[in-house]
């Protein structure tokens, strides 16, 4: 970063990009658009093109910005000012995205990111990366390739702290607080808003969790990030099916702001373990054909795939009692839960449990899939 604001004397601004990233069409023009908020918003301390929990199914809106307290840093912009007032004298000789992280560092900004990523990581393997880590948190991330998303002035201006405050008010003054989240499957467009208990942070880092905290169990169930990542003063937002959920931690800014806006009424309180699946059981569990989506194995029957049972299915125990599962393994993979049929593959034979956003949609060329049809 020295080297390239010393090398480029007029350059308010430096790009930074991992070796391993593909970019969308309307990357820089990204950049140049949102890059702006430096100048007008002192909140800032990061632009970033990839949003943590940016997976297949869990973002639509490639139009619109988020904030975070968290840094994003795959893909992202520095400011000269920023870094050399502030970084420059203390940059720490490694993990240096853990150190901007450091609310020393952050002094109460925040980070500027798009609900679609505008890159997309392909390194397989890296220092800190390797098979399973990539398949679960870079695999499917979503990112747009149409040049046609590319933000206008317009977009970027609701970035801007005031503005995007002011939107984010909109959008709770329509949330409904009250729905039990088993009941979403009968809902669709609609904004929908839960409150978690938080647990006391035990790692090194404000962002990290333990694997029984309540945040770890309810992001392994949605197909996010267990860490709090993508997180603004206890929200994160998110699409689920044709809904948008609002999930805050307990007593956050974030809650109780909703709570004010709805007259102090209480906001639904969201456990791990009843996330996803609806009230009742499906109509019918389909086995899917070989390269089948749940999509097409319900049509067939004249019904409808229901994916916020996918999550029940999700079982070893439970596919036993449709499939012979004499291995069964955990994975990730929008095809999944799944037997791995194809007699050429060395997963043949395996049941595989799903670690990733579940989709009626997915499909896979050596798997049958377990359907449920509504």
């Amino acid at each position: 970063l020295s080297h390239a604001f010393k090398t480029h004397q007029d350059a308010k601004y430096v790009i930074i990009v991992e070796e391993d990233m593909v970019v969308s069409p309307d990357f820089f023009e990204y950049f140049r658009v949102v890059g702006g908020l430096y100048e007008v918003d002192d909140s800032v301390y990061c632009i970033s093109t990839w949003n943590d929990n940016g997976f297949k199914g869990r973002v639509k809106d490639p139009k619109r910005l988020l904030r975070s307290d968290f840094f994003m840093g795959l893909g992202w912009m520095a400011s000269r000012k920023i870094f050399q007032d502030e970084w420059v004298r203390n940059w720490p000789d490694s993990h240096w995205d853990h150190w901007i992280r450091d609310p020393k560092n952050r002094k109460g900004r925040e980070c500027i990111y798009p609900e679609v990523s505008r890159n997309r990581n392909v390194g397989r393997k890296g220092e800190h990366v390797d098979d399973k880590f990539y398949k679960r948190f870079l695999s499917t991330i979503q990112y747009t390739e149409d040049v046609e998303s590319a933000l206008s002035l317009y977009d970027a201006v609701k970035g801007e702290q005031t503005a995007y405050d002011e939107e984010l008010g909109k959008i709770f003054q329509v949330a409904n607080i009250s729905t039990p989240v088993r009941d979403l499957e009968r809902h669709k467009k609609g904004v929908f808003a839960f409150y978690f208990d938080d647990a006391p942070r035990r790692g090194n880092h404000v962002w990290e969790t333990h694997e029984k905290d309540p945040w770890a169990k309810l992001a392994r169930e949605f197909g996010l990030w267990h860490e709090f990542r993508a997180f603004r003063q206890g929200l994160v937002r998110f699409w689920h099916e044709d809904n948008y959920l609002l999930l805050v931690q307990k007593d956050s800014p974030a809650h109780q702001a909703l709570q004010q806006i709805h007259g102090g009424d209480e906001v639904m309180r969201i456990t791990p373990g009843e996330s996803l699946a609806p009230a009742g059981p499906p109509k019918r569990i389909v086995i899917g054909a070989q390269q089948e989506s749940c999509t097409e194995a319900c049509r067939r029957h004249q019904m409808r795939c229901s994916e916020g049972h996918l999550v029940t299915l999700n079982d070893c125990d439970e596919m036993r009692k449709y499939v012979q599962c004499e291995v069964c393994e955990t994975n990730g993979g929008g095809d999944l839960p799944a037997k791995v049929v194809a007699k050429d593959h060395s997963n043949y034979g395996k049941c595989l449990t799903n670690t990733h956003p579940f989709s009626c949609d997915g499909s896979h060329k050596v798997t049958r899939r377990f359907c449920p049809c509504v």
